[in-house]
């Protein structure tokens, strides 16, 4: 008898955290009259009637879904492609044209090799950027599903938190309930295991809510990316382009064409 007085103040313990007061005051009247039903669910009489309404789907569909949609990680291969972009620009500045050949070079032929590479290079970035932009679109499509699963995971994680907090206002409503009959040897306590199972729920809205974090953090980062390279592609490219289409097909390149080429190049480096 001694041994097990501090095992039942451990489980008394437990059950008095998992009926803690709940405040409905934070919910909707739609979600009190959902609330409110769910409790008429719940009978502890009953081992079938304390699993059915315990049962809930898990966030593992979820996860798998997102991983599933991440596999093929469209946002690590469009940034190693914007990446190649920027490696491969560093060969394509403008400045390189520019430079005036000395004697050597005009006469070694290196200063026509340097505009040869300039071109090819040039070309190069144009080929990526074309690249990256079908990219683009498999990380836009990863968004949307984002998006449909949040959509998914917000509704699940709230009709858990509406079944967590039913339970624990019936147990909070009926302090009676479930528990063994006085003065009898018992060796279950359906107070006690609806209790524990309670418990377990909010541990997984707690990975619930973990999950959907993760999901709105990589939807964030899917986003800044797509933009940043459509500001490359559709803005600072086409600007890129055409100074540096400008240089190339100058005799003679005044400083300020030289400088706004090296302009255009910075900001599409940056």
């Amino acid at each position: 008898k001694a041994t097990l007085c501090p095992l039942k103040n451990t489980r008394q313990t437990m059950i008095e955290q998992v009926i803690e007061h709940i405040d409905l005051s934070k919910y909707s009247d739609e979600d009190r009259a959902v609330i409110e039903a769910m409790q008429q669910e719940i009978n502890l009489a009953s081992t079938v009637a304390i699993t059915n309404f315990c049962n809930v789907s898990s966030a593992s569909a979820g996860i798998e879904a997102l991983s599933s949609a991440m596999e093929q990680a469209p946002t690590s291969l469009l940034a190693g492609k914007i990446a190649e972009i920027v490696a491969k620009l560093n060969e394509a500045d403008p400045r390189i044209v520019a430079e005036k050949p000395g004697w050597l070079a005009r006469v070694t032929g290196s200063a026509l090799e340097g505009k040869v590479r300039y071109q090819v290079s040039r070309k190069a970035v144009d080929t990526l950027i074309e690249e990256a932009d079908r990219m683009s679109e498999h990380v836009v499509s990863l968004v949307g599903k984002l998006e449909e699963m949040m959509a998914a995971h917000t509704n699940e994680s709230h009709q858990l938190e509406l079944k967590m907090v039913a339970g624990r206002l019936y147990l909070e409503r009926n302090p009676d309930a479930g528990l063994p009959p006085a003065g009898e040897i018992s060796f279950d306590n359906p107070r006690e295991r609806f209790a524990r199972r309670l418990a377990s729920m909010a541990a997984l809205f707690s990975s619930n809510e973990m999950s959907l974090t993760q999901m709105k953090l990589t939807r964030v980062q899917a986003i800044d990316m797509v933009e940043r390279f459509h500001e490359i592609s559709n803005v600072l490219a086409p600007l890129w382009r055409q100074h540096t289409m400008a240089l190339v097909s100058s005799i003679k390149n005044s400083p300020e064409a030289i400088a706004a080429a090296a302009k255009a190049h910075e900001s599409l480096m940056a």
